[in-house]
């Protein structure tokens, strides 16, 4: 429950939270949004999806669990009898592989630099402000996860914000959920 703790160091009346998504946190969303509900805030999330789009993701997260509870029973026969059924692997992974390829078509058109530009863009048009700027992905030299196809740096996301200066001076909190990601080299 830290990630609520943070948002209640935050105090301002008036501030909205922007919550980067690169790795389908949906539970660190989930928490985002009670959190700024209770504030009485605005909590915009990029990457967005149709309710369509979030159907099929809920539905291959439920597949995901489905076929990953029968590979496990199939290597737990296995190690039992010895005899691994080759037929029975190849089909499960057959599906996985492609219900896999039909979700990488929704997450690689996930985040992308342009439509956070964009949606600053709808954010500075409204005259609104971000107080809180959350990021949420697996960091190494840069962030990567289902949703962004490559890696999105700390640099690329400020050359962004460059382009709205108002947005970026109206930030007073950031907070960063990733490996590494709030090291000093991982932020400067």
């Amino acid at each position: 429950m830290l990630f609520g703790f943070l948002f209640l160091v935050s105090t301002t009346a008036s501030a909205n939270v922007l919550f980067i998504d690169f790795n389908d946190s949906r539970e660190e969303v989930e928490q985002a949004e009670i959190m700024a509900r209770a504030r009485r805030e605005k909590l915009y999330v990029q990457p967005e999806y149709t309710s369509r789009e979030k159907t099929e993701m809920s539905k291959w997260r439920f597949m995901m669990a489905h076929y990953d509870k029968k590979i496990t029973e199939e290597n737990e026969r296995v190690a039992k009898e010895g005899t691994p059924n080759e037929e029975k692997l190849k089909k499960l992974k057959g599906e996985l592989d492609a219900a896999t390829a039909n979700m990488q078509k929704i997450y690689n058109g996930g985040f992308t630099l342009a439509r956070l530009n964009q949606k600053l863009t709808a954010i500075q048009d409204a005259g609104e402000t971000i107080h809180t700027l959350v990021i949420s992905g697996h960091h190494g030299s840069s962030f990567t996860g289902e949703f962004v196809s490559g890696g999105v740096s700390m640099d690329d996301i400020s050359q962004v914000f460059d382009n709205f200066p108002r947005l970026r001076d109206s930030i007073q909190m950031l907070i960063i959920l990733a490996c590494y990601g709030a090291t000093q080299d991982g932020v400067m």
